[in-house]
Formats: structure tokens, sequence, C-alpha cells
């Protein structure tokens, strides 16, 4: 520490001395302080440990509420991927309508009168049935 003082032109009167007693006092303080950070480890593992096996939640049987809640879960999990399904086979219809460009598809312009007329009486059997049926809501206003 010496060299280092004369280098940043510190006389070496300035250096602090420390006598053994004060060193002592230092080594017990941080001892002390390493005894005590120690002591806070241990703490924190044993809550730790504690709040992993709580006394208030004992082991039981299972029963109805908990069963509910299972399916509530598993429920949750297939809504979510069937939705997911939906929206990838929506992507794969709107691609396809969309390589289309408006053109229909060729069997339909083969269709002969006779048939096109079959279809144009179902199309408006569904349309109609769509139309009587009753509506629920605030938008069901007619």
């Amino acid at each position: 520490m010496a060299a280092v003082l004369a280098q940043l032109g510190v006389p070496a009167s300035a250096e602090p001395k420390e006598t053994a007693d004060e060193i002592a006092r230092r080594r017990v303080a941080e001892t002390d302080v390493l005894r005590r950070a120690a002591a806070l480890k241990e703490a924190k593992v044993r809550a730790e440990q504690a709040a992993a096996s709580s006394p208030y939640d004992p082991a039981r049987p299972r029963t109805h509420w908990d069963f509910v809640l299972a399916e509530m879960a598993w429920m949750a999990a297939d809504f979510a991927g069937e939705r997911l399904w939906k929206l990838a086979v929506a992507c794969k219809l709107s691609g396809a309508a969309a390589a289309a460009e408006g053109r229909p598809e060729k069997r339909i312009l083969e269709l002969g009168d006779a048939e096109q007329l079959a279809a144009r009486r179902a199309a408006a059997g569904v349309a109609g049935a769509f139309h009587r049926a009753p509506r629920s809501g605030p938008a069901s206003s007619r």
C-alpha cells in the first residue's frame, strides 16, 4: 500500500496505521456479519420448506368439485385447440378462394338447366328458413 500511496504523491507518514486491537475488532465484526448472513440464508430455506408442505392443506380424497375443475381445465384447453384448428381451416379456405380469383369452378358451369334450377330452389329454401328463424338479443327488432 505504501508503494501505491507513493505513486499518488501521498507522504508515507499520512498512511493510517491499524493497531492489533483494531484489526481484532474488525475481524470480529466481519465474522459477526458472516454469521448473521448464514443464519438468514438458513431461515429462508426453512421458510421455503414450510411453505412447500403447508399443514393447512392435508391430503384428502378428490371430491366432485375437484372433478368439475379438472373438466373445466380440459374444456378450456380443448376450446383453445378447436379455435386454432378453425383459424387454420379458415386460412386455407381463404387462400383457396384468393387463388380462384373469383372464377367459378368448372363443374358448376357444366350443370344443366334442370340441375341449376334445383340448386337455386334449394338455396332459396335455405335462405327462407334463415329469414323465418327467430332472432334473439337487442338486434332482433325487425
